[in-house]
């Protein structure tokens, strides 16, 4: 009996000494639970222990308990629903390092990131004290580095920062961190609905398909609006469009909002968007994308147009009809982008690509080439309008003041009313009568990245315009 005894004891003893084994990673500032190695991810989780204690490290005493539950419960249904790691870290000290090294090595050395490829986000706020205050956002990982590029973190024109700047400055860290997890959210359901749609689906341009397109025709795929500029019910109208033009015309149109261009120029990620996820009708991949990009402040948002296919490339056409500065389509456009009403801008540029692919068909119909920004028909008619109505005009205006003049004659000079010897110049002065000011409004920030006729990354033939707004 003594002996079973001991025996248990022993076991006691030895499970007690082991449950340290099995605890939770120490979070540390530096290196962590790994010192200075970085461990390699896992599948369907992450290295260090997936707790409230290691995912909201408050160092620096900054939230209360129910506020540090919230933002737990926040990042626990963006790890479930997006497979991504979030870590809120406050702090009084950097211990001497960069707030990129201390932030970097604090999420790396200490095992944070879902899956193998670490997919995270990770803000540190070092409050060291009042007067001295710095706040860093890192990501990892090809979803991170994606959903948190360098434009979209950019501490001045970012919309991130944008965001959390005047929260931080007034000291509601809490409501910071919210809205930087809120923001992360909408971010990652943006993408993932991009992904969903074939955002890089092919490495290579898919050949296309005789009647119809190679990816699917739905609403997410052909409205994406992965900035949120639009509501459901807007959606749903801009589909519907999409739709009757595509029925009428057998032709492809995109919408595509977005906060990232992932350091592409808006021509190349505009292009790279409808090749490689299967965009255009028919064998020729016939179609149009409209991309906007609102990621920077006013002035320095992207729009840009590319056409792709034969009816693509000449309906809107890179020399004419997406000119930035003098075309038809951006001289309605840029008015509604520059106050913001994107929805409008849309519609208008459906509704034009519709007048337009009226005029390119019936065009051909009739014999001619396409080739033309408007049909030569079209053209023919109005300038024979105009020049009809002129004459017209002009015919009843001289016949008007003609009665009015019954006793003009031919004068050769003004001798028959001057009286002779009336007229004598005794002396002449200059007087000033007045001055005469002209004025200049200085240009709008709006510049040109008009691409012209060019083949893109995937060696397909694209027309192309846009520009800042």
């Amino acid at each position: 009996m003594k002996r079973i005894i001991s025996l248990l004891a022993a076991f006691a003893v030895v499970l007690v000494m082991s449950v340290p084994a099995f605890a939770a990673p120490e979070v540390t500032g530096t290196a962590g639970e790994y010192e200075n190695s970085d461990p390699a991810g896992v599948d369907g989780g992450s290295v260090i222990e997936f707790t409230q204690s290691n995912y909201v490290v408050d160092n620096a005493d900054l939230f209360t308990d129910d506020e540090e539950t919230a933002l737990f419960e926040k990042i626990t249904e963006i790890r479930n629903e997006h497979e991504f790691d979030i870590v809120c870290l406050t702090t009084t000290s950097t211990d001497g390092k960069e707030d990129a090294d201390y932030t970097d090595d604090f999420f790396d050395y200490n095992g944070y990131g879902y899956g193998v490829d670490r997919d995270g986000a990770i803000m540190m706020l070092c409050i060291a004290s009042e007067d001295d205050r710095s706040v860093y956002i890192s990501g990892r990982g090809s979803v991170g580095t994606d959903v948190f590029s360098s434009a979209v973190l950019d501490f001045d024109e970012g919309p991130v920062f944008k965001e959390l700047k005047p929260l931080l400055s007034a000291g509601d860290y809490y409501d910071a961190e919210m809205k930087f997890l809120e923001t992360a959210d909408e971010r990652l359901a943006g993408r993932k609905s991009a992904v969903s749609t074939g955002e890089y689906a092919y490495t290579s341009d898919p050949a296309g398909v005789e009647d119809g397109s190679v990816i699917e025709f739905t609403q997410s795929n052909y409205v994406v609006d992965n900035a949120d500029a639009f509501t459901d019910s807007e959606e749903a109208a801009l589909f519907e469009k999409i739709t009757a033009i595509r029925t009428k015309y057998k032709f492809d149109v995109v919408i595509l909002t977005t906060l990232s261009m992932n350091g592409k120029k808006a021509v190349d990620y505009t292009d790279d968007f409808f090749d490689y996820n299967g965009y255009g009708y028919g064998v020729d991949r016939d179609g149009v994308i409209l991309m906007l990009c609102l990621a920077g402040g006013e002035g320095n948002r992207d729009v840009h147009i590319s056409g792709r296919g034969s009816v693509g490339r000449n309906v809107f056409n890179s020399k004419y009809v997406l000119n930035f500065d003098n075309g038809p389509i951006f001289k309605e456009l840029k008015p509604l982008l520059s106050a913001g009403r994107y929805y409008d801008a849309e519609m208008k540029f459906l509704e034009m690509a519709d007048e337009r692919l009226g005029w390119y068909a019936d065009d051909i119909a009739n014999g001619g080439t396409g080739k033309v920004p408007y049909p030569a028909s079209v053209i023919l008619k109005r300038e024979l309008i105009a020049v009809a109505v002129a004459m017209v005009i002009a015919f009843f205006v001289v016949s008007m003041f003609k009665k009015t003049m019954k006793t003009n004659r031919i004068r050769t000079s003004a001798g028959n009313y001057e009286k002779p010897g009336s007229m004598r110049v005794t002396t002449s002065n200059e007087y000033f009568v007045r001055k005469q000011v002209s004025r200049t409004a200085i240009p709008k920030n709006e510049s040109s990245d008009s691409s012209g006729d060019h083949t893109s990354s995937s060696g397909a033939s694209h027309s192309g315009g846009g520009g800042k707004f």
